[in-house]
Order: C-alpha cells, then structure tokens, then sequence
C-alpha cells in the first residue's frame, strides 16, 4: 500500500505540474489568436489556409450567462410585474432545488 501511495502522490504532482504548464500554453494560445483575429478582421479575411492542407476559420460564438437559482428568481420577479402576475417565486425556486440531480462521489484529498 505504501507504494500506491507514493505512485498516487507522484501522479497529484505530475497533474499539478502539467496543469500549471497547460495554463501557460493557454495563455499564450489566447494572446496569439487575439493577434490573428486582429489581423483577420483588418484584411477582411474569415480563413486562413496552413501549408498543411488545413485552415484556420474565424467563427463567432455565443455564450450565455449561467442560469443560477438567484438569477431565476430575480428574473420571475421581474416577469411578475411587467405582466401583474402572482407567480409562487419562492415555491418555484425550491421546488427547482428539490427536484435537482444529486450524486456523490467519493475522493481522496491531499493537504
């Protein structure tokens, strides 16, 4: 068992330690493709074509803010007065925390 613990705690280590360069590498990918997208829109173009047969697309997403328990209620509330409704806000929101998926797992925790 001793082992397995020593293999787990060089297994945390490496995640760590590759984590710590991913963040690194994100960074940078962030700082590059503002670049790019900067010299995309200034030459009008969508797509890059690479010398590996592959290209680069610009593409426009969007996203959404989260849909918390705190930003539902205070949207209903909202929605009960434009529309002089009486919606059981309080009730939704609990009933909605009722109802929600719970799953619990077990892990170990190094401290």
């Amino acid at each position: 068992m001793k082992n397995k613990i020593l293999q787990y705690l060089q297994c945390e280590k490496n995640i760590f330690n590759l984590n710590k360069e991913l963040k690194c590498q994100r960074i940078q990918k962030n700082e590059l493709s503002k670049e790019i997208i900067h010299f995309c829109k200034t030459n009008n173009k969508s797509k890059i074509n690479l010398p590996d047969g592959t290209t680069l697309n610009m593409n426009t997403s969007n996203s959404y803010q989260s849909l918390s328990y705190s930003y539902i209620e205070e949207k209903l509330l909202i929605y009960n007065k434009r529309h002089s409704k009486t919606l059981p806000v309080k009730d939704i929101i609990a009933f909605l925390k009722e109802e929600r998926e719970n799953k619990s797992n077990v892990e170990l925790i190094h401290t």
